[in-house]
């Protein structure tokens, strides 16, 4: 292992202590080391970080910018340790910010959206939809955070949630009081869950169906 892939190693593993994922820039990371390993190159330099963040030919500028600003946080890091590195900078192959408005819904949206969740056929997988969609516009969670809880995750009593696999690792998310009961469903949290009916510690708090919403 060279040195260089060294420090990149040691580089992922910081950003990943402090709860980054860095999933797809660290394979695009080791990418860019391997284009500096097989071109004989020790340190990262403006020119080699283009020519890399610019491949394969036919890709957005988008595409080009997002491999380039991963050099670059990697290049911020590196030159504490090395003079010689070369920090692109962040003018270099910019792009337009095309991320679109997110909209917020109201809360007669919310309710007219999880009315209409109840009209489903199967009257598990509506009361697993309503359940999914109130506990996003109570909480703020993600969708991908609400369907990967389970029944442990969630302490009702003390309102908070646990999200153990959320977007930057894992984290407690309190509920104000009068999130605890949303008037969409009309009763609180986890109240039309009957103890015997229970499944188990893993089961998912708004049933099996609940993935289907996402």
């Amino acid at each position: 292992m060279t040195a260089l892939r060294q420090i990149a190693a040691g580089y992922l593993a910081m950003r990943r202590s402090l709860g980054y994922q860095m999933t797809d820039q660290g394979r695009l990371l080791m990418d860019y080391i391997s284009h500096l390993e097989d071109t004989g190159q020790v340190t990262v330099t403006i020119a080699s970080a283009v020519s890399w963040a610019v491949r394969p030919s036919g890709t957005s500028p988008v595409w080009h910018s997002r491999r380039l600003s991963v050099v670059r946080c990697f290049a911020r890091h590196l030159s504490a340790y090395d003079p010689a590195c070369q920090v692109p900078p962040p003018d270099l192959l910019p792009v337009r910010n095309s991320r679109a408005t997110p909209y917020i819904y109201s809360e007669d949206e919310i309710c007219a959206l999880v009315h209409a969740a109840g009209t489903l056929a199967r009257p598990l997988h509506a009361a697993s939809c309503q359940a999914v969609i109130s506990l996003l516009a109570a909480s703020g969670m993600r969708i991908g955070e609400a369907v990967k809880l389970a029944r442990h995750d969630a302490d009702l009593g003390a309102g908070v949630l646990t999200v153990v696999r959320g977007k930057y690792g894992a984290c407690n998310r309190p509920l104000l009081p009068h999130q605890r009961r949303h008037p969409a469903v009309g009763g609180p949290a986890g109240a039309d869950i009957h103890p015997a009916a229970d499944p188990g510690p893993d089961h998912h708090p708004a049933g099996p169906a609940a993935s289907a919403c996402a």
